[in-house]
């Protein structure tokens, strides 16, 4: 009996409470066990990844992180001869941008990839593909249900009883020390989470109640007596309470003021915001905000927060999803000036910035605003005369200002008069 109990023990609980180790791997999953084995360290609290969404400042990080990825445009890129070319009539383009199965949006995809990455530390699609072995759509598979194992030098994928090879499986990781098993940031921050759960308690018994505490009496009363004060006190809970006889009330949790309970609940919050780099201004939080800060705040979310999110997947998708042949010249990539999209201004600013300075066509910029091109928007311009940017127009800038510019003022150029300010009259 005693042995079986310990198979049972190894089996189920310490190759669990260990978060695995066969072949190096972990075999956490999320189940009923997950929840025994997670409880804070110090706040003795139980702390899961599904649970995680159930305090408000993590549910807002994961949102926003998820909600930012997916409003970005996927594309599948080729560059040949030093020219970068869109391909949207490439297998991977469709459903890696549009609809990657028939049951989900593309966005719907990614958001409830980065829900997986950024709770579990592991997001997970199977790749299907036709009889050219060409990629056709993508099934995500539930972290909870994935194990792992190598063999011979390869990793293969088991989900739902069904076996694959990496090279078939999209794996999205948060952090991990080997570089296969992504570790869950929610698992890994226990005691952060844990003191967030514990203070939310501790609010929900502060507020509209009267915190537990003892009712104490000076002498003695009669079972009688004790049993109807009892019973006027338990039914009149929100009241004003009038008993008999003299009664003194201690409160055996202390007051919010005395546990400086707004400043610590700030102060988590910020930590649980750390956990996924997020500023608190995206979840609007402006306690402490500025223009200037907040405006900074918007930069270190999309350089040091969402593009290295977009790296790590644009690098899985491209590993898996090319031919060795395609991988030389052709990559994916999420355009980050969807993050402008909401901002007019910006987005005018960026436009003229690289139209005047010849980096960018201005078909090119119509055409990120959904806008017809149009004949010469090929031609590209550099700032002063607006001249095309190439030897031709150089030649006919410097025809013009040696013809009709430079001569002294006052002096007829072409029948024209040049006044103070070398400008033609």
């Amino acid at each position: 009996m005693e042995g079986r109990l310990q198979n049972l023990f190894n089996k189920y609980i310490w190759q669990t409470s260990k978060r695995g180790y066969e072949n190096g791997l972990s075999t956490i999953n999320g189940t009923i066990l997950e929840s025994i084995l997670s409880n804070g360290e110090f706040t003795d609290e139980t702390v899961t990844p599904r649970g995680a969404l159930k305090i408000t400042s993590a549910f807002i990080s994961v949102n926003v992180r998820g909600n930012t990825l997916a409003s970005l445009p996927m594309n599948v890129i080729r560059e040949e001869g030093g020219k970068k070319k869109s391909l949207t009539d490439h297998p991977a383009y469709y459903p890696l941008s549009q609809e990657p199965n028939k049951y989900m949006t593309a966005p719907n995809f990614w958001k409830t990839i980065m829900l997986h990455i950024d709770l579990w530390g592991n997001g997970y699609a199977r790749i299907n593909r036709d009889s050219r072995n060409r990629p056709t759509s993508f099934d995500i598979w539930e972290p909870w249900g994935v194990t792992k194992k190598i063999v011979d030098g390869d990793l293969f994928y088991t989900y739902e009883g069904e076996t694959e090879s990496s090279d078939d499986v999209l794996h999205f990781r948060f952090l991990s020390l080997d570089g296969i098993c992504g570790l869950s940031p929610v698992l890994e921050n226990i005691n952060t989470l844990g003191m967030a759960k514990k203070l939310q308690r501790y609010s929900s018994l502060i507020l509209g109640a009267q915190p537990p505490g003892v009712l104490s009496y000076e002498g003695n009363l009669t079972p009688g007596q004790q049993e109807q004060n009892k019973e006027s006190w338990g039914k009149m809970d929100g009241k004003i309470k009038v008993l008999s006889g003299k009664w003194n009330y201690q409160p055996i949790i202390s007051e919010a003021d005395a546990t400086q309970f707004i400043q610590t609940k700030e102060a988590n919050e910020r930590e649980v915001f750390g956990i996924w780099q997020m500023p608190p201004t995206f979840a609007q939080n402006f306690i402490r905000a500025t223009y200037s800060n907040a405006e900074q705040g918007d930069l270190s979310y999309a350089k040091h927060t969402i593009t290295p999110i977009a790296t790590n997947i644009e690098k899985e998708c491209n590993m898996k999803l090319f031919f060795n042949r395609e991988k030389e010249n052709t990559y994916t990539k999420f355009n980050l000036n969807g993050l402008l999209r909401g901002d007019m201004a910006a987005r005018q600013s960026f436009y003229q910035s690289m139209i005047n300075s010849g980096v960018m066509l201005r078909n090119e910029a119509r055409s990120l605003e959904d806008l017809n091109e149009y004949d010469g928007g090929e031609v590209p311009l550099i700032q002063g005369a607006m001249v095309p940017a190439d030897t031709d127009g150089i030649d006919a800038l410097r025809k013009k200002m040696e013809t009709e510019v430079i001569p002294s003022a006052g002096k007829p150029v072409n029948g024209k008069h040049l006044n103070g300010h070398g400008v033609l009259n």
